[in-house]
C-alpha cells in the first residue's frame, strides 16, 4: 500500500491533457468517435505544452498480429498539433479491413490515447501476396542490333586508299624517284615496305581486326618506317648533292 501512493502520484503528474477534434468536408467528430472514411481528414490535437516526439498511429489486425502505419503531425510552441491525411494515402491493405483504430502518443510521457475507430466506406479487395507456388511467366524483350553503316560505304574507302597509293607509286617511277640500285638504295626498299605493311593493317582492320590489334601493328611499324625514311632522305639527299637527282 505503501508503494501505490507515489505509483499512482507519478501517474498523475506524467499524464497529459489531450483535447481536440477530428474534421472532414462532410463531418465534425469529437475525439474516440466512430467515423466513416470516405475522404479526407483534420486531426486537431491541443495539448498542454509542446512535445517532440508525437505521432498518431493507425493500426488494425493482421494474420498474426496488429498491422500499424504511423503518421506524424505538425505542432507548435502552444501545443497545437495538426495532421491531415486523405484515404488514399492509407495503404491498400488497411483500405480493405472493416476497422482501423488511431490512437495519438506522446512518447516524451508515454502517454498514449485511442482518438478515432475509421471504418473505410469502400473496401477494397485485399492485395494478393503471392509466397510460395508458380510465378507468372518472364518474357525478356531484348532490343535488336544497332544500325551498322552498309558494307558498301568501306568497300568503296578500300578501293580509293588502294588506287592512290598505286597512283603514288606509279608516279614515282615515272619520275625516277625509284630508279636506284638495290644495292645503294636498300633502306629506299624497307621504307616502301614499311608503307605497304601500314597499308595492309588498314585493310586488316577494315576486314577482321580490332582497333586494339590495328595500334599494336602500327606501334611496331611506325618506328621501323621512321628509320629506314630517315636513311632514304639521306640517300636522297647526298644524289641531289651529286647532281644524280
Amino acid at each position: 500500500m505503501k508503494f501505490l501512493v507515489p505509483f499512482l502520484l507519478l501517474v498523475q503528474i506524467a499524464s497529459c491533457a489531450i483535447t481536440g477534434s477530428i474534421s472532414s468536408p462532410e463531418s465534425y467528430y469529437e475525439l474516440g468517435d466512430t467515423i466513416v472514411l470516405n475522404s479526407t481528414l483534420s486531426f486537431n490535437f491541443q495539448l498542454d505544452s509542446e512535445y517532440k516526439h508525437v505521432a498518431v498511429v493507425f493500426s488494425t489486425k493482421g494474420e498474426s498480429d496488429d498491422v500499424t502505419f504511423t503518421q506524424y503531425p505538425t505542432g507548435s510552441s502552444t501545443g497545437a498539433y495538426k495532421l491531415r491525411i486523405a484515404l488514399s494515402k492509407f495503404p491498400a491493405y488497411f483500405r480493405s479491413k472493416d476497422e482501423i483504430k488511431a490512437e495519438l502518443i506522446v512518447g516524451d510521457i508515454q502517454e498514449i490515447r485511442e482518438i478515432a475507430t475509421l471504418r473505410p466506406a469502400t473496401k477494397i479487395a485485399p492485395p494478393e501476396v503471392v509466397r510460395f507456388g508458380k510465378k507468372a511467366e518472364i518474357h525478356h524483350i531484348f532490343r535488336g542490333d544497332a544500325k551498322q553503316v552498309s558494307p558498301v560505304v568501306s568497300q568503296i574507302f578500300i578501293a580509293l586508299t588502294l588506287a592512290l597509293t598505286a597512283g603514288v607509286i606509279g608516279v614515282w617511277f615515272k619520275f625516277g624517284a625509284v630508279n636506284f640500285e638495290l644495292g645503294a638504295n636498300r633502306y629506299l626498299v624497307g621504307l616502301l615496305v614499311t608503307i605497304a605493311a601500314f597499308e595492309g593493317s588498314f585493310l586488316s582492320y577494315f576486314i577482321k581486326s580490332t582497333i586494339f590489334t590495328t595500334i599494336q601493328t602500327w606501334v611496331v611499324i611506325a618506328p621501323i618506317g621512321l628509320y629506314f625514311g630517315v636513311k632514304s632522305l639521306r640517300i636522297l639527299a647526298k644524289y641531289r648533292s651529286e647532281g644524280k637527282r
